[in-house]
């Protein structure tokens, strides 16, 4: 008979490189999805020396925070009221995502909140800045992203953000991040996490940004045509909410040549 190892459930995947067991290993939710726990990103190859349920692996274990949340990101850490798993925010199977788009971590008491960044269509020189700093551990702030892992990173994005668009938060978490973050990436959770943590509270998914150049002329008719008297010409930037199909936002900027 095969053994019984129910630490494998804080890896819950039905592939855990050279192990085999086929019970005590996943489990799965009511609608028959295996959804991966916290480990498991791990490899666990060696054996069960690098699992999350060993006592010397503290760098895999949850993260208890002793301060107010920083970013909508940070509910990756929450407990998700069941075993070995937190609030998924590393995975294409999340069931989580989606809470990204309904949460922020900072007061917005105007409509309109200016300096968001469109992640749409994202710029590598935008995502670098975004990700400069960027935390692999809240336990020790000087764990951060490196200067190679970070201009990989934004080069990825901005050149899938063309190929495929961004629908929203979630979608980020779901697709760009799992194909962004590869397998080389640190494998505890919350490290995986690191880039999702800066990139989502200051991105706005859900917004378009028209740009429409307006030219108005006057003057007067003559056989054969019109003859222009006088000409102004003006730019209208419009936000508009593609999830509401509101404007929410609109500056005019006249342009004097």
């Amino acid at each position: 008979a095969n053994s019984y190892f129910p630490g494998l459930l804080a890896a819950n995947s039905s592939a855990l490189n050279s192990f085999t067991y086929d019970h005590g290993q996943t489990s799965a939710v009511q609608t028959g999805r295996v959804r991966p726990g916290d480990d498991y990103f791990n490899d666990l190859s060696g054996g069960l020396t690098t699992s999350l349920m060993n006592p010397s692996n503290a760098t895999a274990r949850p993260i208890v925070l002793n301060r107010a949340i920083r970013s909508v990101g940070e509910l990756g850490y929450a407990f998700r009221d069941m075993p070995f798993k937190s609030l998924d925010f590393f995975s294409e199977v999340s069931a989580d995502a989606a809470l990204s788009d309904f949460f922020t971590a900072t007061d917005s008491a105007p409509p309109v909140t200016a300096g968001r960044i469109g992640l749409g269509n994202l710029p590598a020189t935008a995502s670098r800045a975004i990700f400069a700093g960027a935390s692999r551990d809240p336990l020790n702030p000087a764990s951060t992203l490196t200067a190679d892992e970070i201009s990989g990173l934004a080069d990825f994005y901005s050149a899938r953000s063309r190929t495929h668009p961004l629908l929203s938060k979630a979608h980020a978490i779901t697709d760009w991040f799992n194909v962004g973050v590869d397998a080389s990436f640190p494998a505890p959770k919350v490290a995986r996490e690191a880039p999702l943590r800066s990139f989502i509270e200051p991105g706005n998914a859900r917004t378009w940004n028209l740009l429409i150049d307006v030219i108005a002329q006057s003057g007067k008719a003559v056989s054969g045509g019109f003859v222009v008297e006088g000409e102004d010409r003006l730019w209208s930037n419009v936000a508009v909410d593609r999830f509401l199909g509101e404007v929410v936002d609109e500056q005019l900027e006249f342009v004097a040549e």
